[in-house]
This record gives C-alpha cells, structure tokens and sequence, in this order.
C-alpha cells in the first residue's frame, strides 16, 4: 500500500463533529499491513466490514502484487449492488482486473496508462 494514497480518504473522510462520514480501514486479513515506504499500518476491519461500505476506496498498491481473489469479489458484490467505489492511483489496477468491476471502464492517470491498459486487457 502507498502511505500517500492512504493518507489522502484518511483525511476526507476522518470522523469530526458534522460529518455524515465513518472511516474504517480493512484488509483481506486484519493486522499489520506492509507500506511500499517501509512501515506498517494496524487495520482492524476485516473484509466483513468492507462488505457493508457504501464507499469503498482503495489506495494505490505496488502493482507486481495481485489483490487476493476475496478483495475482488468484495469490489465486484459492491460494483453489482450499486455502491461507489473509489480507487487512488494504482488502485485503478484492482478495479480493471476482470471480474472486479465486471470489466467495465476505467480511467487511470497518464502516468500509468500504458502498464494500465496492458494489465486490464489480461
């Protein structure tokens, strides 16, 4: 996970007085989640807890690694029932993979637009 691409919901979306929204970081497996900057995030929200979203945001990710098949069917149940689904930077790469979003379009950034459109098409 990007700290960066974290970071920015985090601060959006953190609970203060007036806000409609609650914030809660999941994982396929709660517990320490490895950052590409070296340190670890605790996530206490497991994908049970992403299920019930209305939004789902997922942050940018060193893309060599393939999100685990039970992130995938979490975006693509959301996708099918209608819910927002949000993605920062290379956390495009997970939306366009097939079956997440059951292959509809997406549109990442300039800067990874080709490795983009070579993953999405496998």
């Amino acid at each position: 996970m990007i700290p960066f691409d974290l970071g920015i919901p985090t601060l959006v979306f953190a609970q203060r007085p007036g806000t409609p929204y609650r914030m809660t970081l999941c994982a396929a497996k709660p517990g320490e989640v490895a950052t590409d900057a070296g340190f670890t995030v605790r996530v206490t929200g497991g994908l049970n807890v992403a299920r019930q979203a209305d939004t789902t945001i997922v942050p940018g990710y060193t893309t060599d690694a393939r999100p685990a098949p039970a992130v995938l069917e979490v975006l693509a149940r959301a996708h099918d029932q209608g819910k927002r689904i949000v993605s920062i930077c290379t956390g495009a790469f997970a939306l366009a993979l097939p079956h997440s979003l059951r292959c509809r379009a997406s549109s990442p950034g300039t800067v990874i637009g080709g490795p983009f459109s070579r993953r999405a098409a496998t």
